[in-house]
């Protein structure tokens, strides 16, 4: 499934709109939850980027850092590109 798993009109606009996606969320998990007791299944959502060991391993190193120098991370930018 890609994502948003549902959209509503007005979404960026209107709260209730909004929580109506909550409310969808909710909905496809408690029934993903039962569907597990019958059955077990997999439910994945895509992304472009799939997990990286790379990105474990720079938190490591940033966490070693923070800890060594007693300094912690106030402020972090990460990009990345679809190349």
């Amino acid at each position: 499934m890609d994502k948003p798993i549902s959209t509503r009109k007005d979404v960026v606009s209107d709260i209730k709109a909004a929580k109506g996606i909550e409310s969808d969320y909710i909905q496809l998990l408690n029934e993903y939850n039962k569907l597990q007791k019958v059955r077990e299944t997999v439910f994945i959502v895509n992304v472009q980027r799939r997990f990286h060991p790379g990105f474990k391993i720079v938190n490591n190193l940033l966490t070693e850092i923070a800890y060594k120098t007693n300094c912690p991370i106030t402020s972090i930018q990460a990009m990345h590109c679809d190349g």
